[in-house]
C-alpha cells in the first residue's frame, strides 16, 4: 500500500540501490520506459512535497529526474516504487527500481 513520502526514509530506500544493477521502469503521462538497466551512483529527493527524485548513473550517462511525487512503497520483493497519483488513485507519473525485470 502507497504511503506518503518521508523524505529521509525514501532516500534511504533509493540509496539501497546505488552501486547495484537496477531495473528501472519510469512512468509519465503518454510515455512508459521499461526495464532499462543501470548502475546509479548519485540519487536525491528534494522537496517539501510534492517531490524531486534525481538518479545519476554510474558513468554519468543517464540522468532521471521526476517531479511531483508524493507515494511510495517498498513491497515483499523489495522493488521500490514512487509516484504521483490523482485524488481517485490513478497513476498520473512513477518510478520503480528493482533487482529484477519487471514483467509485462
Amino acid at each position: 500500500m502507497m504511503k506518503p513520502i518521508d523524505r529521509q526514509t525514501v532516500l534511504s530506500a533509493v540509496e539501497s540501490f546505488l552501486g547495484v544493477q537496477v531495473y528501472v521502469h519510469f512512468e509519465a503521462p503518454g510515455s512508459i520506459f521499461r526495464n532499462a538497466l543501470c548502475v546509479f551512483s548519485e540519487a536525491g529527493i528534494k522537496g517539501e512535497g510534492p517531490y524531486r527524485l534525481a538518479l545519476r548513473s554510474k558513468d554519468g550517462s543517464v540522468w532521471i529526474r521526476m517531479e511531483g511525487l508524493i507515494d511510495y512503497d517498498v513491497d515483499e520483493q523489495g522493488r521500490l516504487f514512487i509516484a504521483e497519483h490523482d485524488d481517485v488513485g490513478r497513476l498520473i507519473r512513477g518510478v520503480t527500481l528493482s533487482r529484477h525485470p519487471l514483467s509485462f
